[in-house]
C-alpha cells in the first residue's frame, strides 16, 4: 500500500490531533503553545535527517525485562518467514540459550533466520552454543573480532540491539540478551539493570530490516578489507595489482562505496529524500564518493592517461625493463598514503562549519580538542525544507485526540501491561563512524536547541563528546530544566569516576544530575517538552560517538507521557549530585576521577585508523 506523502500538512494534522494530549503533558503551561509551534518545524527538520521515517505506527514501550523478553520470546515464537537479530552482548547463561534456542526450532520450521552478535560483547559465547543453529542452516556473523594485525580498531564495535520479525515486528533498545536484563520474573533472570526497549508494528519496521543488512553489509566489508590487506602483504603486490589503475584499487581495497540500498529495493521515501539531498548515500549508486567526485575524477583522468602511455610505451618498447617487486610495493604504499591524506584533508575542510548561536562563557567552554566534534554540527541549510513554516497556528482548542484509543491505553496501565499506543510517528536514527552517519546527534542538538520546557536524560555512562556538551549547558542557560539520570552502581566503575571529573561544569549551570542507587542503569532514553521521546542503544558517551547504534524517536504526546512518567519512578530510586558534594570530595577521589578521565580519552576508539574503511 502506498504511503502518504508526509508534507507539511500531514505535519500540521498530527499536532493539530496531539493538542490537548500536550496541553495536559505541560499541565496547561502557557509554554504549551510555543511547544506545540516549534515543534511542528522541529519535526519537520528531523524528517530532514534521513529518509527512515513513517506515521501510523503502533508502539509499545517496555520498561521491564519480564515485558520485553516476553514479547521477544513471543515474537520469535508467531515467526512466519523471516527472524533478524542483531545485539551487542548474548551471554551462555539460561537467557541466552534459551533464545539461541528458539531461533534453532523457527529455523527448523523453516524460518530464516539471520544472527548478529559483537565480537567483543559476546565474547563469552562460544561455538559450542551455537553450532545447533548453525548446523540447521542459520546463518550468524560476528562484527570485528580481534586482530592485531587488522587494519580496523578493535575498539570499534556493533552496539546495536534490534530484532526484525518477518519485515513487521520490530525491537529496539538498550536490552542485551542476558539474564541480567530479563529481570527476576523471568525463569533465570536477575534484578540487575534497569533498560528500556521499544516494541513497533508497522511501516517503519520495513526499515529497521535496512539497518540490519546495513550492519551486515559492513561487517563482511570489514573483512574483505583484511583479508585483501594480508593478502598484498603477503604476495608483495603482484605484477597484475601493481598495474591496476586506482579505479580498480578502489573496488578492490578500498569496497565501502557500495551502498546497502544496492541490495535492497528503495525505499518509499528513498526517492523524494534523494532529489533533496543528492549527497545523501542512497543516491550512491555508483562507486565514488560524491563529496570526493573531483578529486576522483582527477585522478582517474591521470590513472587512464598514464595507462595509456604506459600501454604505448610497452608497444614500442617490448625490452623495456619491468619494474622490481619493491618498486611495484612503494607504488601501492604511496597510493594507500594520498588516499589517507586526501581524507584528512576532506575532513579538516568539513570542520570549517560553524556552530550556531553564540559561544559558552571561557570558564565553562570545553575548549578541549576532539577529532570528531564537527561531524554533526548542524547545518541548517542543509536539511530538508521541502515546504515553509508558519511561525503561529490558529489552534482550535476543540480538537481531541481522536488518533489514540486513550481508555484502553489507562486499562493496560492499571493492568501492569505495556500500553498499546497507535498511529505513531517513528524516526529510525543512526550513529556509524563507517558511514560518518551522525543522525543520533543531530537529532539531540535539534531537540536541546528547540526546547521551551524540559529536556530528561537516562544514560548509564555520562561522558558526552565536546559539542554535545556544550549543547546541553547552553540548554541550561536558556532556563529549559535539564536533568539527568546517570548510574550510581555502574558495570564499569572507572568510567563512573571519569563522569564525575565534569560534573561540576553541568552542576553549576544548572543543570541537575541524578545516580541510581539501587538498580544499575542501561536505560538510553530522552524525552523533550511532553511531546519529543527516544530509546535506542546511544549513550552520552565518546565510545558511542564510534560504535554502530540506532535509536528509535517518537514525536507524541502519548510516548512522551510514559517515559517521562517512567523517569519521575527511577528518580525514586536515585540521589540528586550537587555541585557542593563535588567539590567537597577528597583528593584522592579527585585524582581517581581525574585519571580516570584521561584513561577515558586515550582508550576512545580511534577515527584515524578508519579512514581505510570509511566510505
Amino acid at each position: 500500500m502506498m504511503m502518504k506523502k508526509f508534507n507539511y500538512g500531514s505535519i500540521k494534522e498530527m499536532f493539530k490531533s496531539n493538542q490537548v494530549k500536550l496541553r495536559q503533558n505541560l499541565k496547561d503551561n502557557p509554554v504549551w503553545k510555543k511547544v506545540y509551534t516549534s515543534w511542528q518545524k522541529t519535526t519537520q527538520r528531523l524528517t530532514g535527517l534521513n529518509p527512515y521515517y513513517s506515521r501510523g505506527n503502533t508502539v509499545s514501550i517496555l520498561f521491564t525485562g519480564e515485558h520485553a523478553f516476553g514479547s521477544i520470546w513471543e515474537t520469535i515464537d508467531s515467526a512466519k518467514e523471516s527472524i533478524q537479530i542483531e545485539t551487542y552482548t548474548i551471554e551462555a547463561d539460561e537467557v541466552g540459550r534459551y533464545t539461541l534456542d528458539l531461533l534453532t526450532k523457527a529455523q527448523s520450521r523453516g524460518i530464516q533466520v539471520k544472527f548478529m552478535t559483537d565480537a567483543i560483547g559476546s565474547m563469552s559465547l562460544s561455538d559450542f552454543e551455537t553450532y545447533p543453529l548453525r548446523q540447521k542452516g542459520g546463518e550468524i556473523y560476528s562484527f570485528n573480532p580481534v586482530n592485531i594485525t587488522r587494519m580496523e580498531p578493535f575498539s570499534m564495535r556493533n552496539h546495536r540491539k534490534i530484532m526484525v520479525a518477518d519485515k513487521k515486528i520490530g525491537f529496539c533498545g538498550g536490552m542485551n540478551l542476558s539474564s541480567k536484563y530479563a529481570g527476576s520474573k523471568i525463569t533465570g533472570g536477575v534484578d540487575y539493570f534497569r533498560d528500556t526497549h521499544a516494541k513497533v508494528v508497522g511501516p517503519i519496521v520495513k526499515d529497521f530490516s535496512r539497518v540490519f543488512y546495513d550492519s551486515i553489509s559492513r561487517s563482511l566489508k570489514l573483512q574483505e578489507t583484511n583479508q585483501e590487506f594480508e593478502r598484498l602483504k603477503s604476495e608483495k603486490i603482484s605484477s597484475a595489482l601493481a598495474a591496476a589503475s586506482l579505479e580498480e584499487l578502489d573496488d578492490d581495497v578500498f569496497p565501502f562505496d557500495r551502498p546497502i540500498e544496492t541490495i535492497l529495493a528503495p525505499s518509499r521515501n528513498f526517492d523524494r529524500f534523494n532529489k533533496k539531498h543528492p549527497s545523501y548515500n542512497t543516491s550512491r549508486i555508483q562507486e565514488i564518493d560524491i563529496e570526493d567526485d573531483d578529486d576522483l575524477q582527477q585522478d582517474k583522468e591521470r590513472t587512464v592517461n598514464s595507462s595509456n602511455n604506459n600501454n604505448n610505451n610497452n608497444n614500442n618498447n617490448n625490452n623495456r625493463l619491468q619494474k622490481t617487486e619493491e618498486e611495484k610495493e612503494a607504488s601501492i604504499l604511496e597510493y594507500f598514503e594520498e588516499q589517507i591524506n586526501r581524507k584528512k584533508v576532506m575532513r579538516n575542510n568539513d570542520r570549517d562549519v560553524k556552530m550556531d548561536g553564540p559561544l559558552l562563557d571561557k570558564d565553562i567552554y570545553f575548549a578541549e580538542e576532539d577529532e570528531d566534534d564537527q561531524d554533526f554540527i548542524i547545518d541548517e541549510s542543509e536539511l530538508d525544507t521541502r515546504f515553509d513554516m508558519e511561525e503561529e497556528d490558529n489552534i482550535d482548542e476543540e480538537i481531541l485526540d481522536d488518533l489514540h484509543d486513550v481508555e484502553q491505553k489507562k486499562q493496560d496501565e492499571e493492568d501492569g501491561k505495556p500500553a498499546v499506543i497507535n498511529n505513531v510517528f517513528v524516526q529510525i536514527q543512526q550513529s556509524n563512524l563507517l558511514s560518518n552517519r551522525r543522525e543520533i546527534q543531530k537529532a539531540i542538538v535539534l531537540t536541546l536547541r528547540n526546547a521551551k520546557n524540559h529536556c530528561y536524560f537516562t544514560t548509564p555512562y555520562f561522558l558526552p563528546p565536546i559539542r554535545l556538551r556544550n549543547e546541553i549547558i547552553h540548554t541550561a542557560n536558556r532556563g529549559i530544566d535539564v536533568r539527568i539520570i546517570t548510574a550510581g552502581l555502574s558495570d564499569v566503575p572507572w568510567f563512573r569516576y571519569a563522569s564525575r571529573h565534569i560534573y561540576h561544569k553541568f552542576l553549576s549551570r544548572g543543570v541537575k544530575i541524578y545516580e541510581m542507587q539501587t538498580l544499575t542503569l542501561h536505560s538510553k532514553t530522552m524525552t523533550a517538552d511532553g511531546i519529543y521521546s527516544s530509546v535506542g542503544s546511544y549513550n552520552l558517551d565518546t565510545w558511542s560517538q564510534k560504535n554502530l547504534e540506532v535509536n528509535l524517536s517518537f514525536v507524541d504526546p502519548s510516548i512522551a507521557e510514559q517515559m517521562e512518567k517512567q523517569f519521575d519512578k527511577d528518580l525514586l530510586i536515585c540521589r540528586e549530585i550537587t555541585l557542593e558534594e563535588i567539590q567537597n570530595r577528597g583528593w584522592m577521589e579527585k585524582l581517581i576521577s581525574y585519571v580516570c578521565y584521561q584513561m577515558s580519552r586515550v582508550l576512545r576508539p580511534s577515527r584515524s585508523k578508519a579512514i581505510f574503511i570509511n566510505k
